[in-house]
């Protein structure tokens, strides 16, 4: 399997998102051997960029619920006792899953923008992670009338540092043909 994420610093229980032909996995599971696990609906190993995100609640030594949302949409929720006390605290991995003394199953693809929460996100708010660059630099101001207009241009870069242009200036002048 192509481990994309394996999250074993979660005294809780580890979590580990990965693909195994063409379907994406979200788990969850203690030392004991007992296993919360979602599949896919569908297949992703299309070439394409996908959004993938696992969401685990519950509380400690009891019901633990897993849901899966691949490109936005829930692919279903499973549940499952945990008994989150015998977990092995291992590296967080991206890329690949750490087993016994090495690391094995890496990740045969390209990974962007992985961000691990320390609380459970809404749907919406997946939704909101997964769409918040599609049009990031993209602004269409339809219907502007003839005038003169001033702007910034904010930019923020990974650190918080906020950086600001001077005041810029863009005319707009309607022209017919006669």
């Amino acid at each position: 399997s192509n481990q994309i994420l394996d999250l074993e610093q979660d005294p809780k229980a580890p979590i580990h998102l990965h693909i195994t032909g063409g379907n994406v996995y979200g788990t969850v599971r203690d030392n004991a051997g007992v296993t919360v696990q979602v599949a896919s609906t569908g297949t992703y190993n299309d070439g394409q960029w996908h959004h993938a995100a696992v969401v685990r609640t519950g509380s400690d030594n009891g019901p633990v619920s897993v849901e899966l949302f691949v490109d936005g949409s829930s692919q279903g929720v499973a549940s499952n006792n945990i008994a989150t006390t015998a977990v092995t605290v291992n590296p967080v991995e991206i890329g690949r899953r750490f087993t016994g003394s090495a690391a094995s199953r890496y990740f045969n693809g390209s990974l962007d923008e992985v961000i691990i929460f320390n609380r459970t996100l809404t749907p919406a708010e997946i939704n909101a992670s997964m769409n918040n660059s599609k049009y990031r630099l993209y602004r269409n101001f339809t219907n502007l009338n003839t005038g003169l207009y001033k702007y910034n241009i904010y930019a923020m870069d990974s650190a918080g540092n906020l950086n600001i242009t001077s005041i810029r200036n863009l005319s707009i002048t309607t022209l017919f043909d006669s």
